[in-house]
């Protein structure tokens, strides 16, 4: 199994990729990398779970996230709602 990278140690080297691009101009490359960063340093990432209609992707994500009862889940209604967890 490959080593993972500490947090630190991605931040560090996207900073100096940041600091790569602003000395060679390359300012759309920068613009795209600075909130990229940002969202990383606050631990936000978007994970997107799609599948068939009553196939438990509620289920799977409460238990990803060790909480029971944070997503409605039902053996008799599929929940067609789109939900945004922070």
């Amino acid at each position: 199994m490959p080593d993972l990278m500490k947090k630190s140690d991605v931040l560090q080297i996207a900073g100096r990729f940041l600091e790569l691009a602003d000395r060679l101009g390359e300012k759309s490359a920068a613009a795209r990398l600075r909130p990229q960063i940002a969202q990383y340093q606050l631990g936000l990432f978007r994970l997107v779970v799609v599948g068939e209609i009553k196939k438990g992707k509620s289920a799977f994500i409460n238990a990803l996230l060790g909480e029971p009862n944070l997503l409605p889940i039902s053996s008799d209604v599929a929940t067609s709602t789109v939900y945004k967890i922070m």
